[in-house]
């Protein structure tokens, strides 16, 4: 019991380090070591539930990391020695976006949060964006405004019948880290402040650790659906909760340097506020089992209307940017 102890500790230290060593490094060959010391960390964490599930995910995620890790490594030695940096800086982003999950590599992110902890899925989707951001930051991308206006969208349509509140949080992530990505264009103080108030929003889950479905929400009490409400709330990004002014900081920046981009973040936080109200509007006011299914078809239908409104918003956007 004492060696577990010990081990959950020295993992922790590790993934601690993995963070400092990227952020300190100025050379992409200690980022790539700190890939591996995060990877090793991250998986000793996720084996603590020692499930069949658990183990699935570990093996899982421990591929696709490790597929990232041998890819970077390949990329530095042979790019480098033939001096083409251009194909090397795109390379670097498409990985960092698998590492990270987001368009258009979100595909293997369901299958790998199945099996973690509460616990283990709140570092998943917060600080172990903190290396494949910063990797992006190093590197000039000039289609990484498509990235986020994608990612963020995708994102947001995904989130549209999602019963699961893992699978829900995910594809909210996935929003969330579409807004972290136009930060960093911005300044690193920009999307670390950014981080920093997601992840403590989503300290809030340790209070939900046996909520697995929204259907699972009638038998919480008063408090503890005012609690998830809150929280839900802070992820929307409404004011005057703590959400809002990470928005609002990135909003304001780009009122100055990128108006279209402003706007359209704007009309996405506005469709997502909707899509966070009525899952609580369901938490409060659905009675039973049937009266979820009902109001699951029933919202089959906004959800298309949802989704055309937003395909020609997108158009508009786009035709106007670009």
């Amino acid at each position: 019991m004492f060696m577990l102890s010990w081990m959950g500790v020295l993992s922790w230290v590790m993934l601690i380090f993995s963070y400092i060593i990227a952020i300190m490094s100025d050379s992409f060959f200690f980022i790539w070591f700190s890939f591996e010391l995060n990877l090793v960390s991250f998986i000793y964490l996720m084996w603590d539930m020692k499930t069949i599930a658990s183990i699935n995910s570990m093996v899982k995620y421990f591929l696709i990391q490790s597929l990232i890790s041998m890819l970077f490594l390949f990329m530095l030695m042979m790019f480098e020695a033939m001096n083409l940096s251009y194909i090397m800086s795109n390379m670097m982003i498409l990985m960092m976006l698998l590492k990270m999950g987001v368009f258009p590599f979100m595909f293997w992110l369901t299958d790998v949060i199945e099996g973690m902890s509460i616990k283990i899925l709140i570092l998943f989707l917060s600080v172990q964006k903190i290396i494949p951001l910063y990797v992006i930051s190093l590197v000039n991308f000039y289609y990484l405004n498509y990235i986020i206006i994608f990612t963020t969208l995708i994102g947001m349509i995904m989130m549209l019948g999602q019963f699961s509140i893992r699978k829900f949080l995910i594809f909210s992530s996935m929003v969330h880290s579409g807004w972290m990505m136009m930060g960093l264009t911005m300044g690193f103080k920009f999307w670390m402040i950014y981080l920093i108030i997601y992840v403590f929003i989503l300290l809030h889950l340790l209070d939900f650790k046996k909520l697995d479905s929204f259907f699972q929400m009638k038998f919480l009490n008063l408090n503890e659906k005012i609690m998830f409400m809150f929280m839900m709330l802070n992820l929307s990004g409404l004011p005057p909760f703590l959400g809002f002014f990470s928005k609002l900081l990135i909003l304001s920046y780009l009122m100055e340097s990128n108006f279209n981009i402003m706007v359209y973040l704007i009309i996405l936080s506005i469709f997502s506020s909707y899509i966070y109200m009525m899952y609580m509007s369901m938490m409060f006011f659905s009675k039973s089992y049937n009266t979820y299914k009902i109001s699951y078809f029933l919202n089959k239908i906004n959800n298309f209307m949802l989704f055309l409104g937003l395909m020609l918003i997108l158009v508009v956007v786009l035709f106007i940017y670009f």
